[in-house]
């Protein structure tokens, strides 16, 4: 799904900025209804990497869309050799939002669980972390081409002088011609 359509579902599951995370556009990777709560849950970069990601979590009453202030949101994930939280995310006034330590590669599971004055309920998602783009290493390039360049500006020097000076012209006194040296 495209971010805009990520922005237009979560627009219209919980309020106008429910697809955001650290206040730029996500990936939603989850939405519905969990207990008394209505949530979406976005995920940037859109196509996460190693390191740190930001999560954010739009959260409403089940039947509104105004976003509910003062809720406890945590995010806890598991992966195959790793964990992290649970973390407490932070209200920014429409959503909440933390930065989460997916180190891993793989398939990350997510729990979040919601406690405010509706109740208490929980939330499951995954994200997958893909490995890092290969990137051509420009000081390894730029080596090469020097070092190619240089070696075929010798070999043509090598060339040039071989054969300006393979021949000398030495005048036999008697024929006149000019003769091979070795």
């Amino acid at each position: 799904m495209t971010v805009l359509g990520c922005l237009l579902v979560s627009a219209a599951v919980v309020g106008p900025r429910a697809a955001l995370a650290h206040n730029v556009p996500a990936k939603q990777i989850a939405s519905g209804i969990a207990g008394p709560y209505k949530y979406a849950l976005g995920v940037y970069p859109v196509d996460p990497q190693p390191g740190s990601i930001y999560l954010g979590i739009a959260l409403a009453a089940a039947g509104g869309s105004t976003p509910i202030e003062g809720a406890r949101v945590t995010i806890e994930g598991v992966t195959t050799g790793g964990h992290f939280g649970p973390l407490l995310a932070a209200f920014d006034g429409l959503y909440y939002e933390l930065s989460a330590p997916l180190t891993k590669r793989g398939k990350w599971d997510l729990t979040v669980d919601f406690q405010g004055a509706l109740g208490m309920s929980q939330a499951t998602a995954a994200v997958t972390v893909q490995p890092p783009p290969h990137k051509a290493n420009l000081w390894l390039i730029a080596g090469g081409a020097t070092t190619g360049g240089l070696l075929a500006c010798g070999i043509g020097v090598l060339v040039w002088y071989r054969s300006r000076h393979k021949t000398v012209q030495a005048t036999s006194p008697a024929r006149g011609r000019a003769k091979k040296v070795r």
